[in-house]
């Protein structure tokens, strides 16, 4: 088997675990449920990419005082709190393999 089939497989592979550990909103809602307990909380999932999911939590206890909301990734089973802005530039940043300066440009253009 050449090195180039083999690199092909093992991408293959990593795509399929990541398709079968891509967490529901069921196993998300046993997440919040664990994490932040109490009655009144809406979840949802505001992304579904094949790779992984976007998850949002929001606190509705009392909506008027405290609008509480936090953002989750899901993939592989797991849930890691997320900043919505900070993830969007490293991505850009990192997909592209931009400059330092042009990534302080990016985070300009996003903030604003």
């Amino acid at each position: 088997m050449t090195t180039k089939r083999k690199i092909w497989i093992g991408v293959a592979l990593i795509i399929a675990i990541l398709i079968f550990t891509n967490p529901s909103e069921n196993k998300f809602k046993q997440f919040i449920d664990f994490e932040k307990p109490g009655d009144f909380k809406k979840t949802a999932r505001t992304n579904y990419f094949l790779l992984f999911s976007i998850f949002e939590w929001k606190d509705c206890s009392n909506s008027f005082i405290n609008d509480s909301k936090e953002k989750y990734l899901g993939v592989f089973n797991n849930f890691y709190k997320i900043n919505e802005r900070k993830i969007i530039i490293t991505t850009v940043a990192d997909s592209i393999r931009i400059s330092d300066s042009m990534r302080m440009e990016v985070e300009k253009a996003i903030s604003k």
